[in-house]
């Protein structure tokens, strides 16, 4: 990773209660992925039984990302019940954080419609502490634009999005893939 985070130590014995909490959701993972090869090294990560973190380099493949990113991110609690287990996937998102953005954000969707959504500064704090918060907001943008109205209500990053489109960021923010969507967005701003 190119800052110097450091992680919680955590005693055997919390270990051994985050590894029951987690068993679960992480038997379910490697169940639904038994036929990705780096499963095995993710499941012993986050179960304390290592601390190199996997390298994933295949999930640049867009088959393999949607089906493990999902697996994987289902896994994980609301921000604010985060542990040294999500504290773990966030390192190894970090260090792959370019073929692995795609897991953080299919969390980030869960936790919406689950009405768990933290706020757009919790995110960027977050993604901060573990040096990736470059070039977030277009990021967040392509990931996240089919997600700005939840139950018809905007969400708060569609507030985040609404703010930054009033100010006009658009083109100094946002490529041009990104900027077609803006256009899309302007009939949001009506309703709001």
């Amino acid at each position: 990773m190119k800052h110097f985070y450091k992680p919680p130590v955590v005693s055997q014995e919390d270990q051994t209660a985050l590894i029951q909490e987690y068993h679960h959701p992480l038997n379910l993972f490697a169940q639904k992925s038994t036929d990705w090869l780096k499963t095995p090294e993710i499941v012993e990560y986050l179960n304390f039984k290592t601390d190199q973190i996997p390298e994933i380099k295949n999930w640049g493949q867009k088959y393999v990302v949607y089906k493990y990113a999902q697996y994987l991110s289902d896994v994980f609690a609301p921000l604010d019940h985060w542990t040294a287990i999500e504290d773990r996937w966030m390192r190894m998102l970090a260090m792959n954080w370019k073929v692995c953005a795609t897991c953080f954000f299919k969390w980030y969707v869960r936790q919406t419609k689950e009405g768990n959504e933290p706020s757009y500064e919790a995110i960027l704090a977050t993604l901060k502490k573990y040096g990736i918060e470059e070039d977030i907001f277009p990021l967040s943008l392509q990931h996240l634009f089919s997600y700005l109205i939840q139950e018809g209500i905007p969400t708060k990053f569609a507030k985040v999005v609404l703010e930054k489109f009033k100010a006009n960021l658009c083109t100094s923010i946002c490529g041009s893939t990104i900027r077609r969507r803006w256009h899309a967005l302007s009939f949001v701003v009506l309703f709001f």
